[in-house]
């Protein structure tokens, strides 16, 4: 009886066993494999914050939804930075990884992804006092002492023009015209003057060309004075308020010429060196803040949640954003590639979305201006 049984009971677990492979193919490492999910992390305000010796935050809070959803336990693990996280997930050191990990085609090589939990972007941060360094009377003093190689080679490009005018009609008039002196150096001084005063459209009418041809470069010198004055005129305007003005609406193409911090291994370091700009790259977002605080950089290019929240605490009144968000990023978890939790993990996240447990977490640790 016990050989005739024994067949059919085994053909009766091998089936249910290749039921439940087919049907869930997560149902092994839910039952099978219950050690807790190695998570890697990094800190970044205010998605994950150590605070006395714990690691909390938002990113730590919706995870912690997330595995009670899915009936796991669970060990955090410091990274510190996200090339870091993203390593220890690909190597199979960490099962998953969350922290404020922006999806990118290039990561997506490596590693998978969740579907994403928020939407971030890249922002640029200044420090407050350069916009009232920038306005009223004492700001464009400023101002010209920040401008003034630029502004002197504009100058100079215009006095030789007006240097070369000046020698053409004493050249022309320097034998026929008492107005202009014989000699060089007087002579070149009387035509400095009239070149001058047509130049700026003063003329005061002490001097002027007599003969045809004099008068003829002095009618062409009236024509092209009067564009080039305007365009000198322009010019300075222009670099006199671009940096005062723009520092309220600063945009990326302001910066090819500022000193601009980033976090080495970021997005936003990929982005930069995308546009050209060459930042100085630090190892974390706040070693970046404290080199704009300190006067070494004028900017700091990085995810606009985290300047945001720098800005309203450890920046509050020294440092503020400047311009729109651009580059529009979106915040993931990040998972081996062909991970068996990515299904459980995206269906989790979308019923965290949907409950309202999300919007709780966001009223909890979001401040208004980051929720997008």
């Amino acid at each position: 009886m016990n050989r005739t049984h024994l067949p059919a009971a085994a053909r009766t677990l091998l089936a249910a066993a290749l039921f439940s492979t087919t049907l869930l193919p997560n149902a092994v490492c839910a039952f099978g494999a219950r050690r807790p999910l190695r998570v890697a992390t990094k800190p970044i305000a205010p998605f994950v914050l150590l605070e006395h010796g714990r690691l909390t935050g938002f990113s730590i809070d919706l995870w912690d939804a997330i595995a009670h959803k899915l009936g796991r336990a669970y060990t955090l693990v410091d990274t510190g930075t996200t090339p870091a996280l993203i390593e220890a997930v690909r190597d199979g050191d960490a099962d998953l990884g969350i922290a404020g990990v922006s999806m990118t085609s290039e990561r997506a090589k490596v590693v998978d992804f969740s579907c994403p939990y928020f939407m971030s972007g890249l922002q640029i941060l200044v420090e407050r006092g350069a916009v009232t360094r920038h306005s009223g009377v004492a700001g464009y003093f400023l101002l010209l002492l920040t401008e003034a190689g630029h502004i002197a080679l504009i100058l100079l490009a215009f006095f030789s023009v007006v240097a070369v005018f000046a020698h053409i009609v004493w050249f022309c008039e320097r034998h026929h015209n008492p107005d202009f002196s014989r000699g060089y150096l007087a002579g070149i001084y009387d035509a400095l003057w009239w070149s001058a005063q047509t130049f700026t459209t003063v003329g005061y009418g002490d001097k002027t060309p007599r003969r045809p041809i004099g008068r003829l470069f002095g009618i062409l010198w009236m024509l092209v004075g009067c564009i080039l004055f305007s365009y000198l005129t322009a010019s300075i305007t222009t670099r006199l308020t671009l940096r005062g003005i723009n520092l309220e609406g600063v945009r990326v193409a302001d910066l090819v010429h500022w000193r601009v911090a980033t976090v080495k291994g970021s997005t936003a370091a990929q982005y930069l060196a995308a546009e050209m700009i060459h930042p100085d790259e630090f190892d974390s977002p706040e070693e970046a803040c404290a080199a704009l605080k300190s006067g070494q950089v004028e900017a700091v290019v990085y995810d606009y949640p985290f300047l945001a929240y720098y800005a309203a605490r450890e920046g509050k009144g020294k440092v503020m954003l400047a311009g729109p968000v651009f580059h529009s990023e979106a915040y993931a978890l990040v998972l081996p590639s062909g991970s068996p939790h990515r299904e459980s993990i995206n269906r989790a996240v979308l019923e965290l979305l949907e409950d309202g447990t999300w919007d709780k977490l966001s009223q909890k640790w979001l401040r208004p201006q980051i929720r997008r």
